[in-house]
């Protein structure tokens, strides 16, 4: 006879293997992206809309075209690598919590998003999964923005607080993913329901076509605004203690999502400088300020034992600071490096400034 201790039981192992079979299908799936990406990663570079912007400004730093490219590939990779780790390692030290393992999962995608491509169009994905389920290039975009917005909603522990807003984030998911299927599904034969769907909604509006990412890109930025000052109320409220501690690094980091696009356009608009300056800018710190997020999480875990991790890890932590501090100098210098190396060398430079890193590290 099932009492109802016994049904909490059974739905929480099964919430649980849910959790896992998802982590275990993000991860797969990040990391065949990321092998797909590589050997073409030079070539997406140079083709990025934001790197071409800020070309002319970039040239005043660095000698060559391949000195610039190699520098923000060498920081990107960084970048990846800090998102990675840190998520599998959240991953193996609690397999046995459910949310622990999503945040693990959204970093994984982070790590992607912000170490390899800011273009969602140019993503790129295995060959044999793009031709057998071409749907895929409207599902990641959509679990990376998706994820972005829970993300404030759900930390510290899965759950929504105050309880309400879960009807607040319901529309907002289900116009997100309108926006991607009105982005990449255009030809497809999901074409008339999206006319029909999304031509009412911009008729509705009073808005064209050429409008309808700046309403996703309001929407969106809107809703985790409104999560971040939902984490700044709920913190506020906690009573002195751990942890309110362990939460306090985190709600900080996330803050660089939102706040940082705000910020930087409010400073440009005061600012003299150039366009291009303004691009170089933004790309460096839209590498680099992302990093916020997986290290406050390893600094709360390190210092405040977030969701309970084992105190012992902390001589890990510890190196892997240490790891990531000699990365980004590589990163900052590998500029310096690729006029040294020929042109046509240029694309070891990354790899060579990362391995020496690593070595210097141990």
């Amino acid at each position: 006879m099932f009492t109802s201790t016994t049904l909490r039981a059974t739905f929480t192992r099964h919430h649980l293997l849910l959790a896992r079979l998802g982590w275990a299908t993000i991860c797969l799936l990040i990391l065949s992206m990321i092998a797909a990406s590589l050997p073409h990663l030079y070539v997406d570079i140079g083709n990025e809309w934001q790197v071409n912007e800020a070309r002319a400004a970039a040239m005043r730093l660095f000698s060559t075209r391949a000195a610039y490219h190699t520098t923000i590939i060498s920081l990107r990779l960084i970048t990846l690598a800090i998102f990675i780790l840190t998520a599998l390692f959240l991953a193996w030290r609690k397999w046995d919590d459910w949310f622990v393992l999503y945040v693990s999962t959204t970093l994984l995608m982070f790590g992607y998003f912000f170490g390899m491509n800011f273009d969602i169009d140019a993503m790129r994905y295995p060959r044999w999964l793009a031709q057998n389920f071409p749907a895929i290039r409207a599902l990641v975009p959509s679990l990376i923005a998706i994820n972005m917005v829970l993300v404030f909603y759900l930390f510290p522990n899965g759950r929504f607080t105050p309880r309400w807003l879960i009807w607040f984030i319901i529309p907002a998911i289900l116009f997100i993913l309108t926006f991607m299927g009105e982005a990449f599904y255009y030809g497809t034969p999901w074409t008339p329901l999206l006319e029909n769907g999304v031509g009412w909604l911009l008729q509705a509006l009073n808005l064209g076509p050429d409008r309808w990412f700046y309403l996703f890109a309001a929407t969106l930025l809107g809703t985790v605004l409104i999560g971040l000052i939902s984490q700044l109320v709920r913190f506020q409220h906690m009573p002195p203690g751990s942890a309110r501690q362990q939460i306090k690094w985190v709600i900080l980091g996330l803050a660089t999502l939102p706040l940082f696009p705000l910020l930087q356009t409010f400073f440009f608009y005061l600012s003299p400088i150039d366009d291009s300056s303004q691009q170089f800018i933004s790309l460096i710190l839209s590498i680099i300020l992302p990093l916020a997020i997986p290290l406050t999480i390893a600094f709360s875990m390190l210092r405040y034992r977030l969701w309970e991790v084992d105190v012992w890890i902390n001589r890990t932590v510890v190196y892997g600071g240490l790891t990531a501090v000699i990365l980004t100098l590589y990163g900052l210098s590998v500029g310096l490096l690729s006029s040294l190396i020929p042109n046509n060398s240029s694309q070891l430079i990354p790899f060579i400034a990362l391995t020496a890193a690593a070595l210097t590290a141990e």
